[in-house]
């Protein structure tokens, strides 16, 4: 029975995200939206069962999400102070690609969910792009337009400045 709610309550989590990112309650949105969100549902407990995703719960890394609205903010900005510069100085962008050390290397389910976090949360912010985590120099490799700190966000999930 609790399989049953579990996965009840997971169809209802998905649909109340996929209205949520429409914002609107047309039928279509309903129509659509109820079979996206039980193909959601079996996608995600084919994973599940597969153990194809081997990440363990770590709450704290996913807590590093609460830096994100602030860096959205700085690197929209820091890109387009760029642009500013790109299109009325004769300055061009200064695009680099650096590596930081990084430190949640191991097979753990933890350090895999960190790995995953610290790449998709410091790529989410408009002024980085990870390219790699590099586990035999134990690197983690970014694209910068306009150079920057490395995130809080990314060193609480293991990067060393």
């Amino acid at each position: 029975m609790s399989r049953a709610l579990a996965i009840a309550v997971q169809l209802v989590v998905f649909f109340a995200l996929w209205m949520g990112l429409v914002l609107k309650a047309d039928p279509w949105e309903v129509l659509v939206g109820v079979p996206a969100a039980a193909l959601a549902t079996w996608a995600s407990a084919v994973v599940a069962q597969t153990k194809l995703a081997k990440v363990g719960p770590r709450l704290r890394a996913f807590l590093a999400f609460r830096h994100l609205p602030k860096l959205a903010l700085t690197g929209t900005w820091d890109i387009l102070t760029v642009l500013a510069k790109h299109l009325f100085t004769d300055e061009k962008a200064p695009s680099m690609v650096k590596r930081v050390k990084y430190t949640r290397l191991s097979d753990s389910k933890e350090d895999a969910l960190e790995r995953a976090l610290a790449i998709a949360y410091t790529t989410m912010t408009p002024n980085f792009v990870v390219i790699d985590i590099d586990r035999e120099t134990g690197e983690l490799v970014y694209h910068q337009i306009e150079e920057t700190d490395v995130p809080k966000l990314t060193v609480e999930l293991g990067a060393q400045p």
